[in-house]
């Protein structure tokens, strides 16, 4: 299926796909991450900043886990403390709703 629109977001590449019930995204990192949003928006322009925000999400997700290992190579932070704030920081990369 050929995309209805494609654009980038902080080197990834946004793909909207248009169905029936509306138009959905496709994310694609450069070392070929994806995310896929299985939610039906009413425009394109919907899906793609929707695309973006899950972007920005993911990649602060990511600064913050760095952030947090280097606190830990650098004695820091505890084992423990290491490992319960970098399961919190994945548990919220995967489900962010409250």
């Amino acid at each position: 299926m050929q995309p209805a629109e494609a654009d980038f977001h902080r080197g990834w590449l946004i793909e909207v796909f248009s169905h029936e019930q509306g138009f959905q995204s496709r994310c694609s990192s450069p070392c070929c991450k994806r995310l896929a949003d299985e939610t039906f928006y009413a425009s394109v322009s919907e899906a793609i900043e929707t695309a973006r925000i899950q972007i920005s999400y993911q990649m602060a997700c990511a600064e913050v886990a760095l952030l947090i290992r280097n606190l830990y190579e650098e004695y820091k932070l505890s084992i423990d403390e290491w490992q319960n704030i970098s399961r919190s920081i994945v548990e919220m990369a995967i489900d962010p709703s409250p």
